[in-house]
């Protein structure tokens, strides 16, 4: 029964993982964000997709900005067990954590003796550097990012932004 329960439980989780991600745009249109990285413009029902005979104006699209993305919030014992199972995601998570080199080590406290790492390659030189001077010993942190490989294979956080 113990294993039934926890097929059904892994299960359940893991289809968030491959969950696809419906968006409203400014002028009104639905997108569906894929898992992989690629997004379609959705066409309501009743409206014609243009042909390609007909004359379209061009459009342009603006690249999202960080508030409009939307971090998923886990919690860093979640991420430390199934890490692979949030992959390609967009994360947010609360984590006590410590700059080593250039990554942060998240842990759920000083004495946590396992731990979830982050790439901060992507934070500005500035943000890196006010990251090492205010948490070089540590401190309670909010990290937004995607999960992805940050070293050698290894799946963790690679970060958009840190909050302290």
């Amino acid at each position: 029964m113990r294993k039934l329960f926890l097929l059904f439980l892994f299960l359940s989780i893991s289809s968030y993982a491959w969950a696809d991600e419906i968006v409203t745009l400014k002028n009104g249109d639905k997108a569906i964000l894929l898992d992989s990285g690629r997004w379609s413009v959705m066409t309501p029902r009743g409206k014609n997709p243009t042909k390609p005979n007909e004359q379209t104006k061009p459009t342009s699209i603006e690249p999202l900005k960080d508030d409009a993305i939307q971090y998923k919030k886990v919690k860093l014992v979640d991420l430390k067990q199934d890490v692979h199972a949030f992959k390609g995601q967009q994360i947010s998570t609360e984590a006590f954590a410590i700059v080593y080199d250039f990554m942060l080590i998240l842990k759920e406290d000083k004495m946590d003796p396992s731990s979830l790492e982050v790439n901060i390659n992507k934070l500005s030189r500035e943000e890196r550097k006010k990251l090492r001077e205010g948490c070089i010993e540590g401190c309670n942190a909010t990290i937004y990012g995607r999960i992805g490989d940050v070293i050698q294979g290894d799946e963790g956080i690679i970060a958009d932004k840190v909050e302290w």
